[in-house]
């Protein structure tokens, strides 16, 4: 059964991305969802490696590419290498974990609770006590996309949201205050949101920066199984691209 949902993973990767991805180093340009992306977008799954990258870039990165080890090209150190001060932010290697709701094991969400449009304030409260970096990647939104939040009092210590990622398949982010991660909280919340996200989509994503291994382990007594990795090169000017 897990060779079905690497296989699900896979064809929804490979339609996000407008390639196929199979065995080997494929060198792209920018297609689908990254068009108009400035900057590399690197995507591993099992013997897989797919490079996308802006259109005129396909030529240089090709030859770069071009002999180089699925593990070296895999390298945010290779990268600098290519295009120095050219590199604006380097995100990951990120850890991308699987779950359906055969394999999902919740845990108990005792304190969580759906967030409503009054939390508005509470998010931000949240976000501004984070790192940048960490919220970014938690994927957690204002747009009135259902979440769901841990209180100490008034105060949102914890959120988790749901959002599409393609007609079968949603993706979990979440988020806990810097003052009290390390409690479980965070498995809370992400359980919560797990349970809400697969009465919707057939399987969830959960993404994590692999250089924060808390995380990670956050998702994976959940059921949550990594498919694959990603890493991603943004440039410090769009022009470049």
């Amino acid at each position: 059964m897990s060779e079905m949902l690497t296989e699900a993973v896979r064809a929804y990767w490979a339609e996000r991305m407008g390639v196929p991805v199979s065995p080997g180093t494929l060198v792209t340009a920018h297609r689908e969802s990254l068009l108009n992306f400035a900057g590399v977008f690197l995507l591993r799954l099992d013997d897989a490696l797919v490079v996308s990258v802006p259109g005129p870039m396909l030529t240089p990165v090709s030859q770069a590419c071009e002999g180089r080890a699925r593990d070296e090209v895999y390298e945010a150190h290779f990268w600098h290498l290519l295009f120095g001060a050219a590199v604006e932010e380097m995100v990951g290697p990120t850890w991308l974990g699987y779950v359906r709701a055969k394999d999902f094991v919740p845990v108990s969400s005792d304190g969580v609770r759906r967030l409503n449009e009054m939390d508005v304030g509470s998010l931000w409260t949240l976000a501004d006590a984070c790192d940048a970096t960490d919220w970014q990647q938690s994927g957690i939104m204002f747009d009135g996309t259902v979440g769901f939040g841990f209180f100490d009092g008034d105060t949102l210590i914890a959120a988790s949201m749901v959002t599409r990622r393609g007609n079968d398949m949603g993706e979990v982010g979440a988020i806990t205050h810097p003052a009290w991660r390390g409690r479980g909280i965070g498995r809370s919340v992400v359980s919560a949101a797990s349970a809400h996200g697969l009465e919707k989509y057939s399987i969830l994503q959960y993404r994590g920066l692999e250089e924060n291994p808390a995380s990670v382990k956050l998702a994976i007594p959940l059921g949550y199984r990594r498919v694959a990795g990603s890493l991603v090169v943004r440039f410090a000017h769009p022009a470049l691209a």
